[in-house]
C-alpha cells in the first residue's frame, strides 16, 4: 500500500491539536521525547484525511482568547511554532510525572470538552484505566473477571494473607505508569525479599524480616495510595517471560484489533517492563515458540477480553476511541489481564510491522475526521 502525503492550503482545515505534557522551546527544534516519530507521522499524513495537525502543551493555552499556541509541520516537513483557534478534535498524549502539570491538563482538557471540542479519549475514561484500583473495581463483576488477578486496596494487616496465598505480593500505586512506583515482595525460608522502583524506574533491592519489610512499605506508600495485587506465575515461554499487548481503535462505530505484540523480558513476576527494559516482536512471526498450548482457545479467549472491553468502554460516559490491553498467560496457560492504557504508546510498535504502524495512523485519523464531521454511520 502505498500512502501520498497532499501538499494542500490549510486555510479553515479542520485541526486535530494533540495535547502533550512537557516544555518545548518555541525558538528551537521541539523535543517529543519517544513521541517525536509518531506525530510527525500523523502531521504529514493528516492532509489526506482533511485534517491539520498541531501538537500543543498546557502552558501554551489561552482560555481568554480561545487560543493555542503550538508546532504544525510546514511544506519542508519542519515543525513551526504559530498560534491558532482551539482545535476541533483534541487527542491526549503523553503521561507526566508532575502532578501539577497532570492536573493542569486535566482541568484544560474538562474545559475543551465543557466547549463541545471532541476528544479522542476523555476525561472519564482515562480516569476510569489510569486508576487502578476504579478499572479493577469496574471488571470485577463482568463477564471477564476471571481474567483479573486477586486485588484489594493496600492494608498493612493484609499483607500476611497475601503472602500466604501467594508466592509473589505486587504493590502499585494506583494511578502509576511505566513501572514507576511499584514493589514486589517475596517470602523465602521466613526471610522477606523486595524490591521497589523508585519515581525515576530505578529499582533497589532490600531484604530482612517482616518487621523490616512493613516499616519499608510505610514509607514507601506514606504519600501515595496503593493496591494490592497477586503475582501471576508464568512458564518461561522458549526461555523467555512474555507479555502480550493489543492495540484497540475504533473508527466511528467499529472497532479494530489494529496489531497484536510481544514484549519480552528475562525474569519471573518482574513487574519494571517500559521501553528500555523489553523487545518487542508480532504476534503472528515470533522468533521464537510461544508453546501456547490450545492456539485456538488462547485466541476466542483473546477475542472474547478485547471485544468486552471495546463495547464496555464504548459506552456512557467513556466513549474511548483507543486503548491498549495487556496480559499474558499463567502457568495453567489462562489469560490474565494486567492493564489497559488509555494512551497507548506511539513507540511501542517496534515491531517493523509497518502495515501495523499505517493502520494505527490511519485509524486515528480516520476517526479524527468522523468526529469532525459528525458521521452517523461508521466512516470508511
Amino acid at each position: 500500500m502505498m500512502v501520498w502525503v497532499i501538499q494542500m492550503d490549510t486555510n479553515n482545515i479542520p485541526t486535530l491539536g494533540i495535547f502533550y505534557n512537557g516544555q518545548a522551546v518555541s525558538d528551537k527544534t521541539p523535543n517529543f521525547g519517544l513521541e517525536g516519530h509518531h506525530f510527525q507521522q500523523l502531521a504529514r499524513l493528516a492532509p489526506n484525511y482533511g485534517l491539520k495537525v498541531i501538537v500543543f502543551m498546557p502552558h501554551r493555552v489561552d482560555l481568554e482568547n480561545s487560543l493555542i499556541q503550538g508546532y504544525t509541520l510546514n511544506r519542508c516537513q519542519e515543525w513551526v511554532f504559530e498560534t491558532f483557534p482551539f482545535p476541533n478534535v483534541l487527542y491526549v498524549r503523553g503521561v507526566s510525572s508532575d502532578t501539577t502539570e497532570s492536573q493542569e491538563r486535566f482541568r484544560l482538557v474538562e474545559h475543551f470538552e465543557k466547549l463541545g471540542i471532541a476528544n479522542l479519549n476523555n476525561n472519564a475514561f482515562a480516569e476510569l484505566v489510569g486508576n487502578k484500583l476504579l478499572f479493577h473495581m469496574a471488571l470485577q463483576k463482568s463477564e471477564v473477571a476471571s481474567f483479573l488477578p486477586y486485588t484489594e486496596p493496600w492494608q498493612s494487616s493484609r499483607l500476611p494473607y497475601f503472602l500466604q496465598q501467594f508466592e509473589t505480593v505486587f504493590l502499585k500505586p494506583i494511578d502509576g505508569f511505566e513501572s514507576r512506583g511499584l514493589i514486589r515482595i517475596q517470602q523465602d525460608l521466613g526471610s522477606y525479599q523486595w524490591i521497589l522502583s523508585d519515581s525515576n524506574g530505578i529499582l533497589e533491592t532490600q531484604s530482612g524480616s517482616l518487621t523490616m519489610l512493613l516499616s519499608t512499605l510505610d514509607r514507601a506508600t506514606k504519600n501515595h495510595e496503593y493496591i494490592m495485587q497477586e503475582g501471576i506465575q508464568r512458564t518461561p515461554t522458549s526461555s523467555r517471560f512474555v507479555e502480550h499487548r493489543c492495540l484497540m481503535q475504533r473508527v466511528k462505530n467499529t472497532w479494530y484489533r489494529t496489531t497484536h505484540v510481544l514484549r519480552v523480558n528475562s525474569a519471573q513476576n518482574l513487574p519494571f517492563i517500559s521501553a528500555g527494559r523489553e523487545k518487542n516482536y508480532l504476534y503472528q512471526t515470533p522468533p521464537f515458540s510461544l508453546e501456547i498450548e490450545e492456539v485456538e482457545r488462547f485466541e476466542q479467549n483473546v477475542q472474547h477480553l478485547t471485544d468486552y472491553l471495546s463495547r464496555f468502554f464504548n459506552q456512557s460516559p467513556y466513549y474511548a476511541s483507543e486503548f491498549s490491553v495487556d496480559f499474558i498467560l499463567d502457568s495453567q496457560q489462562n489469560i490474565r489481564l494486567l492493564e489497559c492504557n488509555a494512551r497507548p504508546s506511539g513507540f511501542f510498535l517496534q515491531t517493523g510491522d509497518w502495515l501495523g504502524r499505517m493502520s494505527y495512523l490511519s485509524h486515528t485519523l480516520q476517526h479524527a475526521a468522523c468526529l469532525v464531521r459528525n458521521i452517523p454511520e461508521p466512516c470508511q
